[in-house]
């Protein structure tokens, strides 16, 4: 096939509801702008349908959308990086499978990616989190009030620094295939949980150039309660920028500055352990590592290893002390 500016990779698994939907909104808009973008989506062995309907639309479309189905489940990363490698493109968009493109999308990222040149390793956008009905809606980054829409960064280290938060969020970025791939093979680190996709793209953009813009482009469901989620922000997101560090001097520093303010988030999200500390208690060592005060890591013992009717009760006495 020939070679594109854009893939969009949808790694999917059993959602085939929300990743039929996605490639039916989407195809209008791959049709329009078809010499330039692919749509395709790898199926980590559903068994939901997701084949059969999916391979129907594939065949209803040669050369614009491609279907791939796992012979077995290889697992979210491995999933999320066949995407990527199979993607022939400049670059590549790894959209979720229930999350949702504005109907502007291409018109608006394509220019954007050509202008952007052999320079630039990421295009970073703003979005709407909303529920699972695509309502009750908030931007991400909420302030808009800048004459300028579009703003360029010559440096990578100089937008992580600004925004060595996020992106978190796998939707809102379109980077560089070759970039990806080389932060993979520089850098992929197992203890960095379910952000091993974010260290590889960020190590990989290191020398190259990211714009960010700053109109919503996409709604992401958030869904409800994610047990995971506290694994994800205290240990994913410290050893990201541990192991960034090298590649971009000064990142983890930032990032320890800015996660010591956050101590009522991370007690908030330590407090919720109590009820997954089967899930957390393998990884006791490298949460002590990763958070910021000794008060906070007097929390996780609580948490981790007292009756729960006394950890929940020492978490109520200790929020009241600290508020």
């Amino acid at each position: 096939m020939d070679r594109k500016l854009l893939t969009i990779a949808i790694p999917t698994y059993k959602r085939c509801k929300y990743a039929v939907q996605n490639v039916k909104f989407l195809l209008p808009q791959v049709l329009a702008h078809q010499d330039k973008v692919r749509l395709i989506v790898t199926d980590n062995h559903s068994e939901d349908g997701t084949f059969e309907q999916l391979t129907e639309i594939a065949e209803q479309n040669p050369g614009v959308f491609k279907f791939y189905e796992q012979k077995e489940n290889i697992g979210w990363m491995n999933n999320f990086f066949f995407g990527i490698e199979h993607s022939d493109s400049e670059f590549v968009f790894l959209l979720g499978d229930d999350d949702i493109v504005s109907p502007n999308f291409l018109d608006v990222v394509i220019p954007l990616l050509e202008q952007g040149g052999d320079r630039l390793g990421m295009l970073h956008f703003n979005y709407i989190m909303a529920d699972d009905n695509l309502s009750g809606g908030r931007l991400l980054y909420p302030n808009l009030e800048n004459e300028q829409m579009i703003l360029n960064y010559t440096d990578a280290s100089e937008f992580v620094r600004k925004y060595h938060k996020g992106p978190s969020f796998i939707s809102s970025v379109i980077f560089r295939k070759s970039c990806m791939l080389k932060g993979k093979e520089l850098n992929l680190q197992p203890d960095t949980i379910d952000y091993s996709w974010f260290l590889c793209l960020y190590t990989g953009i290191v020398g190259y150039e990211v714009m960010f813009y700053k109109m919503p482009l996409c709604v992401q469901r958030v869904g409800g309660f994610y047990p995971r989620y506290c694994m994800n922000y205290v240990i994913g997101m410290y050893n990201v920028f541990k192991y960034l560090d090298p590649h971009m001097p000064g990142v983890l520093h930032f990032w320890k500055e800015k996660f010591a303010k956050e101590h009522d988030t991370i007690a908030m999200c330590i407090n919720q352990i109590i009820e997954y500390r089967e899930l957390y208690l393998p990884y006791e060592q490298l949460f002590a590592e990763a958070l910021p005060s000794d008060d906070l890591r007097k929390l996780l013992t609580v948490a981790l290893h007292w009756k729960k009717f006394w950890a929940r009760k020492y978490f109520r006495l200790y929020w009241m002390k600290n508020k």
